[in-house]
């Protein structure tokens, strides 16, 4: 277009300027997910008119292709990956690709019940474990809480230091604002979000978040902590629990009046049932009060019932085969075979394997 300009008599027209409007890319992106540790993780991306585009996720440096994939997924690839595209100076909104990468079965063994035979000889076949274990996630803040992380985002109208309401390991003993000694279920060193200690005019919201762990696999899991909360008035104690490793999180248990005491710390045992199968989950501790008291929380752990293993033996030379965790009274013929056991979690189909030889 041009430009014309005038004052009074006098008027000058402008050069003509073109103007070139990019479109907007539509991008859209999807994955083989879920698969298990050490598959091949594929991410494709449509990027429409875009000629420039971009991955980001967890575990994941980045990708620059349309297509990208992760040629042996391990369980850091959990979580959300991001595809974008664009062309020139316009890029998509992004799009979000839940994945989820299940763990195979650990710890898995072969063993027979002896390893130098005659040919013709009996032997008795075990395999391990039974089941995955029980305890999903355990912490006792006694040392480095590794995966755990921590948010604060008081304010305050006041004059008080907001860093002070930050949830901050004490000792077992620690002398609260209300002037008692603080003592742990197990007498040992706790977390804790003091609201009293920035001062009048502040509002405390913090959070302490537990690593990404999964329900895959059990018929039944519970998250257990110890904790004393100390309420004034206005304040809740929240747990709270995301399903896409914190992406959004729902209410678990809301408490708005006091739990346990200084010296003697509650024990809560929420049922997180409703979350079975899920591969991602998170639990955090948030804390919103005004210029209030304080919330202690020690030894979290999430315990659950899991379902059994299903189990394949076979031989080689190819001539036995079993569906037994342990069978028994197994011919070997000819010496030497090699007995090799598939243990395989059948929530996920996920497996490991391993293997015993018997030499003559």
């Amino acid at each position: 277009r041009s430009v014309t300009c005038s004052t009074g008599p006098d008027e000058d027209v402008s050069n003509e300027l073109t103007l070139v409007v990019d479109p907007t890319p539509t991008a859209s992106a999807t994955s083989n997910s879920p698969i298990c540790e050490g598959q091949t993780l594929n991410l494709d991306g449509s990027g429409g008119i875009g000629t420039i585009y971009s991955w980001t996720g967890p575990g994941y440096g980045g990708g620059s292709n349309e297509d990208e994939s992760i040629g042996s997924a391990t369980l850091a690839n959990n979580g959300t990956f991001v595809f974008t595209s664009t062309l020139g100076s316009c890029t998509s909104a992004p799009v979000n690709v839940s994945v989820t990468v299940n763990p195979n079965p650990t710890g898995v063994t072969a063993n027979a019940s002896d390893l130098t035979v005659c040919d013709g000889d009996l032997v008795d076949l075990t395999s391990g474990p039974s089941s995955p274990p029980g305890t999903i996630l355990t912490e006792n803040f006694n040392g480095v809480a590794a995966g755990w992380t921590t948010t604060n985002t008081t304010t305050t109208t006041g004059i008080g230091d907001v860093s002070l309401a930050a949830w901050t390991l004490r000792p077992n003993g620690f002398v609260g604002p209300t002037g008692g000694a603080n003592n742990s279920n197990d007498a040992s060193q706790f977390y804790m979000s003091n609201a009293d200690a920035p001062g009048s005019g502040s509002t405390t919201n913090t959070t302490l978040v537990s690593p990404v762990f999964s329900l895959v696999g059990y018929s039944a899991a519970t998250l257990s902590f110890w904790h004393h909360y100390n309420w004034l008035g206005d304040d809740n104690a929240n747990v709270e629990i995301s399903t896409n490793g914190g992406g959004s999180w729902a209410p678990l248990v809301t408490y708005a009046a006091d739990q346990g005491t200084p010296t003697v710390f509650a024990n809560a045992t929420p049922s997180l049932n409703a979350y079975l199968g899920q591969n991602t989950v998170q639990v955090r501790f948030r804390y919103f009060a005004t210029w209030d008291w304080y919330w202690a929380i020690d030894n979290v752990s999430v315990t659950g019932t899991p379902l059994p293993y299903a189990y394949g033996w076979t031989s080689s030379p190819a001539y036995f085969t079993s569906g037994v965790q342990n069978p028994t009274g197994v011919t070997v013929s000819p010496v030497p075979t090699t007995f090799e056991v598939t243990v395989t979690n059948t929530a996920t189909g996920c497996f490991s394997t391993a293997s015993v030889a018997v030499n003559p």
